[in-house]
């Protein structure tokens, strides 16, 4: 016998009357779920890249901001060392993601140097990524101009491209770097005007060495030109020449900006030395590498020795690097057979070559056993401080 489930007639009927109300009803709620995950998936995406973006807009904001202070703080205290900073007019831009700062007709007066003297240039760009604050790349556009307060001499820079760039923060940056395409050096006067020097490329690179303090600064230094020549120079420099040098400078107290003569009077009171860890010039046919250690005697001549290795000799090289050196005539011509007197034969790049000490005693200079003559002082000793 079956048995079969009770079901009272109310509820049948019930049932056959909402049937198609409750199909739906269920039918609407069943597409409406996914109708509102699709929404969300849209609409979080696009709250979330509008609360970055305002986030970020408040982060550059504040950066600029920050950016702007430090520079009128840097102004303040180099105004206090003498030293005054001018823009014809200044905008700050870059968002989003760099922090520009634009100079037009830049200019520099040095008070406190001496002799005091004005720098200016056509613009100054500056830039820094908002991720990499601490890292600035500054781009100057040509001519730079050097002269006096009261007119007279002044020096004129030019180039197709200079950009410079400076890695930590100030007053105690811990890199510089300085690289510069077609490089050309002027000199005007009410007589008329002559090109010093000229190069086709050209860097300066300065970096705080890892045995620095902050009372005893050491830096390493290196520098790179090509194709340097210098018309004013005449014969002493007939040809271009490539140079390449690093080294290690000691002796500096601080890092403070002074005169090429206040620091050179410091270097000497301090024993300061210029290490030279590798040294390479070419001219024509003619090689010569070079190390060794540089100082200042008490009357602010060169004082110390360098080792060299020339391939192709001629002591006529010597007239670019140490312009007051007297050669005379019949020295300069001798070059070829005078290699097993003044050095031992040596191979330099696949050459002959003869390696010889270059020394100098408070300025007397001598290439092995061969006295060449004096450089003149590099300062006015009563000018150091």
């Amino acid at each position: 016998m079956t048995i079969r489930a009770f079901r009272r007639p109310e509820n049948s009927a019930k049932a056959a009357l909402l049937g198609p109300h409750l199909a739906s009803m269920q039918a609407r709620m069943i597409h409406s779920r996914p109708i509102s995950r699709r929404s969300w998936q849209v609409v979080l995406p696009f709250a979330l890249f509008v609360a970055l973006a305002a986030g970020w807009t408040a982060l550059w904001f504040h950066a600029s901001s920050v950016a702007q202070a430090s520079i009128t703080a840097w102004r303040a205290r180099e105004a206090q060392s003498g030293r005054l900073y001018t823009c014809a007019s200044e905008n700050l831009a870059g968002y989003p993601f760099r922090i520009e700062v634009r100079c037009t007709a830049a200019g520099a007066q040095m008070r406190s140097a001496d002799p005091p003297f004005v720098v200016t240039a056509k613009d100054l760009l500056v830039v820094a990524q908002v991720y990499r604050p601490n890292l600035l790349i500054a781009e100057v556009e040509a001519p730079l101009t050097f002269e006096a307060p009261n007119g007279g001499v002044s020096l004129v820079a030019d180039w197709t491209l200079a950009q410079t760039s400076v890695r930590g923060l100030p007053p105690t940056p811990e890199r510089i770097s300085l690289a510069v395409d077609q490089f050309r050096l002027d000199q005007k006067s009410p007589a008329g005007s002559q090109t010093l020097l000229t190069a086709k490329h050209m860097e300066l690179h300065v970096r705080l060495d890892p045995d620095s303090t902050p009372g005893r600064p050491v830096l390493d230094l290196a520098a790179r030109f090509t194709d340097a020549a210098s018309p004013a120079a005449g014969s002493l420099m007939p040809q271009p020449i490539d140079f390449e040098a690093t080294a290690v400078l000691r002796g500096l107290k601080d890092l403070t900006p002074r005169s090429l003569a206040a620091l050179l009077g410091q270097l000497q009171g301090a024993g300061g030395r210029l290490e030279i860890e590798h040294a390479r010039l070419q001219r024509g046919d003619m090689i010569a590498v070079g190390a060794g250690s540089l100082g200042l005697s008490p009357q602010g001549r060169l004082d110390g020795t360098l080792r060299m290795t020339v391939a192709g000799f001629d002591l006529n090289v010597l007239k670019p690097l140490f312009p007051g050196v007297t050669i005379s005539g019949s020295l300069a011509g001798m070059g070829t057979s005078l290699l097993g007197f003044l050095g031992q034969p040596a191979e330099l790049e696949g050459r002959r070559a003869v390696t010889m000490p270059l020394r100098f005693a408070d300025g007397a200079v001598s290439l092995g056993p061969l006295a060449l003559g004096r450089t003149a002082p590099l300062y006015e000793k009563a000018e150091s401080k």
